[in-house]
């Protein structure tokens, strides 16, 4: 039932909805987020939905939880949740490296007044080449750093997970 509206959104670019999000959210803060959270939701649901999906082991998993008299709330954390979490953890990997993107595309282009997308715009206008190199190494190593501390995290929460 969601899978044509889910892929039907999916395929449309975020940065297509700049208008959409300026008209319905304002130029701001919150049509960045809006951007943003467009972007990331539907590949979370993606993960999430293939994560969960139906094998052998997990339904044994489950048969054996339901033996030994666990609720659904028990099934649902114990076989369901722990199995898609590396799914969903993949997905938000790639949701970081998305946000990163998607926020400096509309400081850029949403008129934003602060930020390192705004900064890095107004230095191309200016043609100041060192100073927007120096913004595009500062993006990366962020981009970088943050994908480097969410795998550390992601080795102590889903330790479960083949690495």
């Amino acid at each position: 039932m969601f899978e044509i509206p889910i892929e039907f959104f999916r395929a449309i670019p975020s940065s297509a909805l700049f208008p959409l999000f300026i008209l319905f959210l304002g130029i701001g803060d919150y049509s960045k987020i809006g951007v943003v959270f467009y972007g990331g939701f539907l590949i979370m649901i993606i993960n999430s939905y293939y994560g969960a999906l139906p094998t052998k082991e997990k339904q044994d998993r489950i048969n054996m939880l339901r033996s030994f008299g666990a609720n659904s709330y028990q099934i649902f954390k114990l076989s369901i949740l722990r199995d898609a979490m590396p799914n969903i953890s993949a997905g938000i990997r790639v949701c970081i490296s998305l946000a990163f993107v998607l926020v400096v595309v509309t400081e850029m282009f949403l008129g934003s007044n602060r930020g390192l997308g705004k900064l890095l715009y107004d230095l191309y206008l200016q043609y100041k080449i060192p100073e927007m190199y120096a913004v595009i190494i500062t993006l990366g190593s962020i981009g970088f750093l943050s994908n480097q501390i969410y795998i550390l995290l992601e080795r102590k929460v889903i330790f479960w997970s083949k690495h």
